[in-house]
């Protein structure tokens, strides 16, 4: 799905599916997807907290698009992620990803953190 020029806000499900995961459907998908590259599109908004559905991911990918605000504390939820790329958003803020041990490469250049959202997750990898 990478450079399509897709455009909008992103929605991977919803609040029931996170909490309780009933609908069989969603949880095979979620427990089968293993990368996820939506980098060079036109996303905007922020990445929704849904991100938690895909528990077995290893590779993420929104580089190059318009995604704003923090990263969700579900993020931390994502324990075999390997590589993350929010490089070139508008992001404000990461969530405590120190207990993340699988992560090995995280780019978050040209973002719009501070040096506090930097901080807390410097003892990665």
């Amino acid at each position: 799905l990478a450079r399509n020029r897709l455009t909008g806000r992103l929605r991977l499900g919803n609040d029931a599916q996170i909490r309780e995961k009933s609908s069989t459907q969603t949880q095979s998908v979620s427990t089968e997807l293993r990368e996820l590259d939506l980098s060079g599109n036109r996303f905007t908004g922020e990445i929704p907290q849904e991100i938690a559905l895909f528990p077995f991911v290893r590779r993420l990918s929104f580089a190059g698009n318009q995604l704003e605000g923090s990263l969700p504390e579900t993020f931390a939820r994502l324990s075999f992620l390997e590589v993350l790329d929010i490089a070139g958003n508008r992001f404000t803020g990461l969530p405590d990803m120190t207990e993340m041990r699988r992560l090995q490469s995280v780019r978050v250049e040209r973002n719009r953190l501070d040096f506090a959202a930097l901080e807390r997750n410097a003892r990665l990898g």
